[in-house]
């Protein structure tokens, strides 16, 4: 901000976030998110311990 010269306030810029924040992960969940099949698979693991 201050290369635009435009003075803020912390408490504004923490007003923004918390009102602004929970619409923007809502756009970014629809756009980002890869939607999963409805099956699948795990396979295999196994694992030795001694003893």
């Amino acid at each position: 901000m201050r290369e635009r010269v435009v003075s803020v306030d912390y408490s504004t810029v923490r007003h923004w976030t918390i009102r602004f924040l929970s619409s923007l992960e809502n756009i970014f969940r629809r756009k980002y998110k890869r939607s999963v099949g409805r099956s699948w698979r795990l396979g295999k693991t196994h694992i030795k311990v001694k003893g």
